[in-house]
């Protein structure tokens, strides 16, 4: 049995019915207060940091509203940036749609746009760094392709000419891309769609399997990458650090709970809970989810690829 495979028998294995009935939060509603109150502010919500909205501006939102959503409206806020409802600039966060217009969509479309939100342009960025960290990825590749997901529009691609395709080749990028969004991003989150609503799972078998997601997208950086075209950023830095005791445990405990905390639980698809465990609310991660410069979740097979450990199998 491959590695692979037997760290996603051992999570879902983990299940155990939860002693109290689940409900998944709704987000629709918390999604358009924070909308409604952008626009009685008539102008941007302040930060209190780089993509934190200000906690007196969370205070306002929760007496408003009367309550708070889950992982709170700064968590919200980061993960609607990602979408076409919010942007976030110097000076703030700024509404880009009605509160009417995002009700009009429904719900499964704003859990589609919420996940499409790490899933086509690397949103919330500490979420999005914590999978470069674990994968070992230099922070450069991880910028440059942030940046390519976020230039991206229905004409093509609009490179900078900041970046030096000498230190960032085209067809390095690619494999970067594809490991990432493809072998990544796919595989954990066809994972959370094939798990049981009302269900409680292991967070350290999900921890151990996030992992092997990461070795498993490095492994078609490593291999799709042209030798050729490898002069150069290096792709990897995780040698410097191998030699620093607990290093790796660090890498990946931050990156799991920033996942949970920070993407999960703010969009509404799971809860974590004291005793180490977490519920998944599948729905709340459609089919149609799209995957940068993949194919929707539904149609990805991924995860079928990363249990064989083979990233080319083809997949019926």
């Amino acid at each position: 049995m491959s590695t692979n495979l037997t760290a996603y028998s051992t999570l879902v294995g983990s299940a155990q019915p939860s002693p109290s009935p689940l409900t998944a939060p709704e987000i629709l509603p918390a999604a358009c207060a924070l909308l409604s109150h952008a626009a009685l502010a008539a102008g941007p919500l302040p930060l209190q940091g780089p993509w934190r909205l200000h906690s007196a501006t969370c205070h306002q939102l929760t007496r408003s509203h009367g309550a708070t959503p889950p992982g709170g409206w700064q968590g919200l806020a980061a993960a609607m940036a990602g979408m076409d409802a919010v942007e976030v600039r110097q000076d703030g966060f700024h509404a880009l749609l009605t509160p009417e217009a995002l009700a009009m969509r429904g719900e499964e479309d704003l859990y589609a746009r919420l996940v499409e939100a790490l899933t086509l342009k690397l949103v919330p960025p500490t979420t999005a760094a914590g999978i470069f960290l674990l994968m070992g990825l230099h922070p450069g590749w991880g910028l440059r392709l942030a940046n390519r997901a976020h230039q991206r529009d229905g004409s093509g691609e609009r490179e900078e000419a900041i970046y030096d395709p000498r230190l960032f080749p085209v067809a390095v990028l690619d494999a970067v891309e594809r490991g990432i969004f493809g072998a990544t991003l796919s595989v954990v989150c066809e994972t959370l769609r094939s798990l049981d609503a009302g269900m409680l799972y292991s967070l350290d078998a999900l921890a151990q399997l996030i992992y092997g997601a990461c070795q498993f997208g490095r492994g078609v950086i490593a291999q799709r990458a042209p030798d050729a075209e490898r002069g150069g950023l290096d792709l990897f830095i995780d040698h410097l650090t191998r030699g620093m005791t607990g290093s790796q445990q660090r890498a990946l405990d931050f990156t799991m709970v920033d996942l949970m905390d920070q993407f999960l639980v703010p969009i509404g698809a799971a809860q974590r809970f004291d005793d180490l465990t977490f519920c998944v609310w599948p729905e709340r991660v459609p089919g149609k989810t799209r995957v940068f410069g993949q194919r929707n979740l539904d149609d990805a097979r991924w995860l079928c690829r990363f249990l064989t450990g083979d990233a080319d199998s083809l997949v019926a």
